[in-house]
């Protein structure tokens, strides 16, 4: 028999030199490949392949930061537990610095590595919360800063958030808020319960100037300025309801919190508008509208409690501080989308429900009466959207002193917060505009104490609420910069291993495939 060992040498050392010439042509392309893609990340080349290049910076947002002519700063705070998160904000902060280096720059600040220019920073700007995202500007002089919080929507919505930065801080004439006082309202040194000095910060980290008004002394309220009335406790007075009134009438904005303590005067105001504070309209439904709206209804106002959906951070009132979470704010309203999408809840203690009677919402019969009734009050149409609401079968009505007893039976969600907007009165002296008008059935819910809660969402909510208020809306010309599809949790051993996978041995394989197609071709 015929030695076949020598056939069989031959063969593989044939084959031994095709998976050699494989594996150097293998990896002189691997080679090649990272050649190019090291000179293209050093000449700074890139190319968006997303269908609707989203991770590209928007036209609008490129034209902004070239038209900054003054130097802005954007400062970066946080710590090496949430850098790996951040690094993508970061990331796109630098690519924004670079379309114009000359205006724009960058600086990281870590609370735990810097603790100097941390201080400095405190010191300088009132302010150096964590994690946060701060765009700075010192131009004439003055500095002002406008504060970026840090969650999971924020790469979304970083370039939308940066661009309007820019203009708020170049605007100059920004929004003005002024807060009604003299009325029992939260005040800057009301401690936490009844302070607001948390909530003025806010504003003015969101582009706001702030001031006080207290009509008694004189004060006036600009037509121009939003009227904060945070929680008023004391009867307003003809006089001071008047000018509310006034305000309201000729075109101006309002954001209205209150309690189950909300004067019976500025209820009555409220009341003639549709809004009903801390009442349900009961069937059967009224005949006369208008005297049902300028009627009152004498007694205490109940408070909402749940024993599901609380927070028992606060000894005083453990089970009457209500969680708003997901799927409770409205996600498709201006005034709500940005907390409803980023998943955070809000805190609203001692709250009572707000119902708004709409003559959209409340049927074609009744909606006629309701039209009639109020342009017979004098009141100019609006519409009306609920921002918040407890969850079904969760919550109940009760007095705030009476004992916590869930009752047998749990009705539907209960409303307590609304977004209006009038169509302009006849005789406003902002002619083509409207009121808005916002409501929040919470007086603590601004407070110093819920505010320092950074567990909740409060402090972005009540910008956001005021911005809408204030025709300050997101620039709408520059688009979500991101958007996740998807979301996949992976240790690190298993990205190492992904990584490898797709980097090293899918493209090895491919192309060793490919090669051996050929050769045997050949």
């Amino acid at each position: 028999m015929a030695d076949d060992r020598p056939i069989m040498r031959f063969h593989r050392l044939q084959w031994l030199k095709r998976l050699g010439s494989l594996g150097g042509r293998t990896v002189s392309v691997l080679a090649l490949l990272a050649i190019v893609v090291a000179t293209c990340d050093k000449l700074g080349l890139r190319a968006d392949m997303s269908a609707d290049h989203r991770f590209t910076l928007s036209p609008a947002l490129v034209r902004i930061i070239a038209d900054q002519r003054s130097p802005i700063e954007l400062v970066t705070i946080w710590d090496e537990r949430v850098a790996a998160m951040a690094e993508p904000c970061a990331e796109g902060l630098r690519e924004m610095a670079q379309e114009n280096p000359h205006a724009l720059s960058v600086r990281h600040i870590d609370p735990a590595l810097h603790r100097v220019a941390l201080d400095e920073f405190s010191k300088r700007y009132h302010e150096a919360a964590a994690p946060a995202i701060y765009v700075v500007s010192s131009a004439d002089g003055s500095d002002r800063a406008f504060k970026i919080p840090f969650n999971l929507l924020t790469r979304q919505l970083l370039q939308r958030e940066i661009g309007g930065a820019l203009l708020s801080l170049r605007d100059q004439h920004p929004p003005h808020a002024v807060f009604l006082s003299g009325h029992g309202e939260l005040r800057p040194d009301g401690g936490d319960q009844d302070g607001d000095s948390r909530l003025r910060r806010s504003l003015e980290l969101g582009g706001f100037t702030v001031a006080d008004v207290e009509l008694a002394r004189g004060g006036h309220i600009a037509a121009d300025a939003l009227l904060i009335l945070a929680g008023p406790i004391f009867p307003l007075g003809d006089a001071d309801l008047h000018a509310v009134e006034q305000h309201l009438a000729d075109g101006g904005a309002a954001l209205v919190m209150g309690d189950d303590r909300m004067p019976a005067d500025l209820i009555a105001a409220l009341r003639r508008r549709g809004i009903l504070w801390g009442r349900l309209v009961t069937k059967p439904l009224p005949t006369d509208w208008k005297a049902y709206l300028t009627a009152a209804e004498p007694g205490a106002l109940p408070v909402i409690a749940s024993l599901t959906r609380n927070f028992a951070g606060a000894a005083n009132f453990p089970y009457h501080n209500l969680v708003i979470g997901a799927g409770l704010v409205n996600p498709h309203h201006l005034a709500s989308a940005q907390v409803a999408l980023s998943g955070q809840s809000l805190l609203s203690p001692y709250s009572v429900l707000v119902q708004v009677l709409d003559p959209r919402l409340v049927g074609a019969d009744t909606g006629n009466a309701l039209a009639e009734a109020y342009a017979a009050l004098g009141i100019p149409p609006f519409s009306a959207d609920p921002l918040l609401q407890t969850a079904k079968n969760d919550a109940w009505l009760k007095l705030r002193s009476d004992p916590l007893t869930e009752p047998e039976h749990l009705g539907p969600s209960i409303p307590i917060a609304w977004a209006l907007t009038a169509q302009p009165s006849s005789d406003s002296v902002r002619a083509g505009q409207g009121t808005r008008l916002v409501l929040w059935g919470s007086r603590e819910a601004a407070s110093d104490g819920v505010l320092g809660q950074e567990n909740f969402a409060n402090q972005t909510w009540l910008v956001d609420l005021a911005k809408w208020a204030a025709r300050r809306e997101p620039v709408s010309a520059i688009p979500e910069s991101e958007t996740a599809a998807f979301r996949v949790d992976i240790t690190d051993r298993g990205l190492f291993w992904l990584m490898a996978l797709l980097i090293a041995a899918v493209p090895c394989s491919c192309i060793g495939a490919a090669i051996l197609a050929w050769w045997e071709r050949r």
